[in-house]
């Protein structure tokens, strides 16, 4: 672990040492997350992962930024503590696109014209009652950067805080015509429509089908009209596809993991007991590198509660290996930075 600029780097070094010491390299394979057979992979952005000799150094534009943000301060018992949050939230979202202030980060990332959609997990809105917090403060963040409310649509809440935050309505309902994704054709949600640009705000929360319920499955599912057929096979590579579909990969622009309060088994459905106060976002613009690091902040506590890692010997899951293979972004730590305030 290096320092820099008042923050750490994690190599994958540190990282995987790390991982040792908790014992969860040597973990066992939780029944149904094994290895799945995927396509070959086709890159975009990234150089070939498979090809390069042992040591090569990696150039730091070839790598993703995660930032990786936990304060304690962010929460007062049942409340949250705002202030806190809305600078743990800046810290992350410039870290996360490599700029100084988070205004600059927004007008980075959102074109003067869009209808920005902010996608939030539903399942565990109400019972970790942290959703609308982050929610209202990411609504805030925006119209500091000239991003009225009137051009944001919240995705996933209940309506009653579109009323609250005084954002434009969200269209409901199934697109007219379908589209393809793989080898089905889908019918999508009219959100997709309606909004041109998404912020996609999941839960740090584990899944009983594909291991977690992370930045891919957030970002994709939610958008289909039968969902059922895409958990066959702990959803790999079906999310990975619904992902890749220009209606949902073109609009993407940030990943912010909420783990303010964070499910660490059993999951998505919140039970009480596996709740911990993690108090914490992760923020990337890959989506496959914000799950495997969301993952093994998951592991961890896991190991914490002696219970068994998810994901294969490698630490891997199926849907966001899937994912990786089809070039949305990398599961390999090597070609991942992990950067945490050294202190907020």
């Amino acid at each position: 672990m290096v320092q820099s600029r008042g923050y750490r780097i994690v190599d994958r070094r540190t990282f995987l040492r790390h991982l040792g010491n908790c014992g969860l390299l040597a973990a066992s394979v939780r029944a149904g997350f094994g290895q799945t057979a995927l396509g070959q992979p086709t890159v975009f952005n990234l150089p070939d992962l498979e090809n390069l000799p042992a040591g090569r150094p990696i150039a730091p534009e070839a790598r993703s930024v995660v930032a990786k943000i936990s304060n304690p301060m962010i929460l007062a018992g049942p409340r949250l503590h705002e202030r806190a949050l809305l600078t743990a939230l800046h810290h992350a979202l410039c870290l996360a696109t490599e700029t100084e202030h988070p205004e600059q980060a927004w007008q980075r990332l959102i074109e003067p014209d869009d209808v920005v959609g902010i996608a939030l997990d539903a399942v565990g809105f109400e019972p970790l009652a942290t959703a609308e917090t982050l929610a209202g403060q990411i609504v805030q963040s925006l119209e500091n950067a000239d991003i009225a409310r009137e051009r944001i649509v919240l995705i996933g809440p209940p309506p009653r805080l579109t009323q609250v935050l005084g954002t434009r309505p969200r269209t409901f309902g199934w697109q007219s015509q379908p589209s393809r994704v793989g080898d089905a054709e889908v019918t999508l949600a009219a959100v997709l429509e309606q909004v041109t640009a998404l912020i996609n705000v999941p839960t740090l929360s584990t899944d009983n089908v594909c291991g977690i319920a992370g930045c891919i499955k957030n970002a994709s599912l939610p958008f289909v009209q039968r969902q059922s057929p895409w958990y066959e096979g702990a959803c790999a590579p079906h999310l990975a596809e619904l992902l890749a579909t220009p209606a949902i990969r073109s609009k993407l622009r940030i990943h912010i993991v909420n783990g303010l309060r964070a499910v660490f088994d059993r999951g998505p459905l919140v039970h009480r007991d596996c709740v911990w106060p993690y108090a914490g976002l992760i923020a990337s613009l890959d989506p496959v590198a914000a799950d495997t690091v969301a993952l093994e902040v998951l592991n961890t506590r896991r190991a914490e509660e002696n219970l068994s890692a998810i994901g294969d010997d490698q630490g891997r899951l199926p849907h966001i290996h899937a994912a990786a293979r089809l070039g949305l972004g990398t599961d390999d730590h090597d070609y991942i930075h992990v950067v945490e305030p050294a202190g907020i």
